[in-house]
């Protein structure tokens, strides 16, 4: 385990999030047109429906993008330097798993291993948090010993 490895998650975590927040720009845009484009019909129900239903998906985009846009800011943050203890930006081995202790992301591949980023405040890394080399943690019935962090 180095920093450059910590490095390559963080890059790949954000080149994830910055392509879905692509995506969802693309989407609201396509929301906005077909919402905007929509024709009053001589049913003016269903004309009022279908808006109604472009918006509700609008505003739920943009919530979507909110959140992307946060976690994105929240990872540039996010110093590659070891601490004393485990706490946000700790890439943690245990016996069972490896943690990027960042943001709520999920599991991603990098260089033929899996790695979990987790928020602080998941269940984990709540249980992680303040630990050092040595210590163990109880999680899901399984004991999990740190091996190593940085």
């Amino acid at each position: 385990m180095d920093k450059e490895i910590k490095k390559d998650l963080i890059n790949q975590v954000d080149l994830a999030l910055k392509d879905k927040r692509q995506e969802l720009l693309k989407h609201i845009t396509n929301t906005i047109d077909s919402r905007d484009s929509d024709t009053k019909s001589s049913a003016g129900d269903k004309f009022e429906t279908s808006r109604e239903m472009a918006q509700i998906e609008l505003n739920n985009l943009e919530a979507q993008l909110a959140k992307v846009s946060k976690q994105i800011n929240e990872l540039q943050q996010i110093s590659i330097n070891t601490t004393e203890r485990i706490t946000i930006g700790s890439l943690v081995q245990t016996n069972k798993a490896m943690y990027l202790i960042a943001i709520p992301f999920g599991k991603i591949q990098n260089q033929n291993a899996t790695y979990y980023v987790i928020s602080l405040a998941s269940p984990i890394g709540q249980l992680l948090n303040q630990k050092k080399k040595g210590d163990s943690i109880q999680f899901n019935g399984n004991n999990e010993l740190i091996i190593n962090y940085l």
